[in-house]
């Protein structure tokens, strides 16, 4: 069966931080929605080179990743795709 990855970044201030991770992990703790196979939430903190010198990235920056069964929304999508046609 087909998957769609569904990919959320946001920056989120170094106060809230917690609280975001919080709620995640709680949530978490649930049971996952029907067609829901996996949820990550990462913290990005890449390296990046600019002229020869190390800056960290954006240590704010998150990304909430969620992979479901997409055999519904792909044949949805392909329906909905032919209604928009004249």
């Amino acid at each position: 069966m087909p998957r769609v990855l569904t990919v959320l970044e946001a920056h989120v201030l170094p106060a809230r931080q917690a609280d975001l991770q919080k709620a995640y992990r709680s949530a978490a703790q649930d049971a996952f929605p029907p067609g829901l196979v996996r949820s990550s939430l990462l913290q990005l903190r890449a390296t990046v080179r600019c002229g020869g010198l190390r800056h960290s990235g954006n240590p704010g920056k998150f990304s909430m990743r969620c992979e479901k069964r997409a055999r519904h929304v792909v044949f949805r999508s392909f329906a909905m795709q032919g209604q928009n046609r004249h």
